[in-house]
């Protein structure tokens, strides 16, 4: 399969990392210049152990908000927990 760089690209296993978290090799595509890329069914596979480990979905986005002089950030539950935050 060639790469967008035109090179070829060999197909092997590749090793995926989802916020640090080491989740697995898995079958795809990587060329010399460094672009990784996987089929969809593989791409389904990543999804459904990210899913098992409890990291999926972990990218949010939210408002910065203020209070008083000081910005504030609204951190969800489920983020706080896995970045081991508490409240003082």
């Amino acid at each position: 399969m060639r790469c967008i760089c035109g090179k070829e690209a060999k197909k092997g296993k590749i090793s995926v990392k989802v916020y640090g978290i080491d989740i697995g090799q898995f079958e795809g595509y990587k060329c010399e210049c460094g672009e990784e890329w996987f089929d969809e069914k593989t791409v389904d596979e990543i999804e459904k152990r990210s899913m098992e480990l409890d990291i999926f979905g972990l990218g949010v986005k939210e408002k910065v908000s203020a209070s008083g002089n000081s910005l504030i950030i609204r951190v969800p539950k489920k983020l706080a927990e896995f970045l081991n935050i508490k409240k003082r």
